[in-house]
């Protein structure tokens, strides 16, 4: 296997210059807009992996599911779990739970857009100018709901982290 240049962003990124941080952030923006324009052979509905099979992801019951013909049937697979009210302290609880998810559905965009899948500061390869000279780990890449890169990227961050603010 050939090795990229550049280190994992998550290991230079606070020694990295101003300068250098400003070219990682619009050179992160340029390619992520660019993959997310490239066309699915599947359809613009369907949930998948970049084979149109199985999707791989930590954020799934099991890791591997799919695929899905549309959002709605990968949002209620997602949210099945939810709906089991004795995880709840008490039916209120679940209901208020409830209603504020279904709030959430009004916010979200449609339409399905290629993703990374993991993107994290340990799977982006930067050099010491900040140029990002390469992406890793692309296994769970494929046709997701618009969302799914920025909510995957959030997950497991400490507070105060640099990563949290450089997303936002």
């Amino acid at each position: 296997m050939t090795r990229l240049p550049g280190k994992e962003i998550g290991q230079v990124y606070e020694s990295l210059s101003v300068d250098a941080k400003a070219t990682v952030l619009a050179e992160l923006k340029t390619y992520l807009a660019t993959i997310r324009q490239w066309k699915s052979p599947w359809g613009d509905a369907r949930i998948c992996s970049i084979t149109g099979g199985l999707i791989r992801s930590i954020r799934v019951p099991n890791h591997i599911v799919g695929p899905y013909e549309t959002s709605d049937e990968f949002r209620d697979y997602l949210l099945a779990p939810a709906r089991n009210s004795s995880c709840f302290k008490s039916q209120e609880d679940f209901e208020e739970s409830l209603q504020r998810a279904r709030k959430l559905r009004t916010l979200e965009r449609p339409g399905v857009k290629f993703t990374h899948g993991d993107l994290k500061h340990h799977n982006i390869l930067v050099d010491e100018e900040g140029h990002v000279t390469g992406f890793l780990d692309w296994e769970a890449a494929g046709s997701y709901p618009e969302f799914w890169e920025y909510t995957t990227a959030m997950r497991y961050l400490r507070e105060g982290f640099w990563w949290h603010g450089f997303l936002l």
